[in-house]
């Protein structure tokens, strides 16, 4: 379905929202999928903004030369890609490891690498090793010559950075599956409609609380 557009306003007393939407110009009403199918297709939606928000943030690095920001976008990306992995009670549907085998096998070992950036340096305080290192020192005179203690403080082994071959196959995997969940999309897109046009219009409008289709999907009213 093409030129859909929408947008949302809230209340400024509650977190309830009412949803404008605009199909060729013309303002229609909507309905709430309910059931598995109804959850796939917004899960999936959510993941597949989530790769392209970290797609977006992948490519907009190559426009950046401060390497502090160069990183930021990287580990921004990180968070965006990682969620799509991980379980949520709101979302209720993540992808797996099997995900990236079955659509892109070649780079399961970055898809890893980011998964690991992501639990071991950017969320928590784990094993910080390959990122980041620092240790306590006491600083003295080089020359024994002139002896003199300075005092105590901390000096950085390791600092996390950037590498360019990194950068380039992220690009890669977060595009495939981006492309990969938007198949998925387009599959529970085709299968939701063709139980949809099982239902009478009438029913649609008239009695939408109540509708059914092969115990599979359930549609609810929604303020139109």
């Amino acid at each position: 379905m093409k030129n859909i557009k929408w947008s949302t306003t809230f209340k400024a007393t509650s977190e309830t929202q009412k949803i404008k939407i605009m199909i060729n110009g013309k303002s229609v009403g909507v309905r709430y999928l309910r059931g598995p199918l109804g959850l796939q297709l917004s899960a999936h939606s959510l993941i597949g903004c989530d790769l392209g928000l970290a797609l977006s943030r992948l490519n907009h690095i190559e426009k950046i030369k401060d390497d502090e920001i160069r990183v930021a976008l990287y580990d921004s990306a990180v968070v965006a890609y990682a969620k799509c992995f991980l379980g949520s009670k709101g979302r209720g549907v993540s992808l797996k490891v099997d995900f990236v085998k079955k659509h892109c096998k070649h780079l399961i070992s970055t898809h890893l690498k980011i998964m690991d950036r992501r639990h071991q340096f950017i969320a928590h305080g784990g094993d910080n090793l390959g990122y980041e290192q620092t240790v306590a020192v006491i600083f003295l005179n080089s020359s024994k010559k002139d002896p003199f203690y300075h005092g105590v403080g901390s000096a950085p082994l390791q600092q996390v950075g950037l590498d360019q071959e990194d950068l380039v196959k992220f690009q890669d995997l977060a595009s495939q599956l981006h492309h990969a969940v938007n198949r998925k999309i387009e599959e529970l897109s085709n299968t939701i409609n063709n139980f949809v046009r099982e239902i009478p219009l009438n029913d649609l409008y008239e009695h939408a609380n109540e509708i059914q289709v092969n115990k599979q999907l359930i549609i609810s009213k929604l303020e139109s």
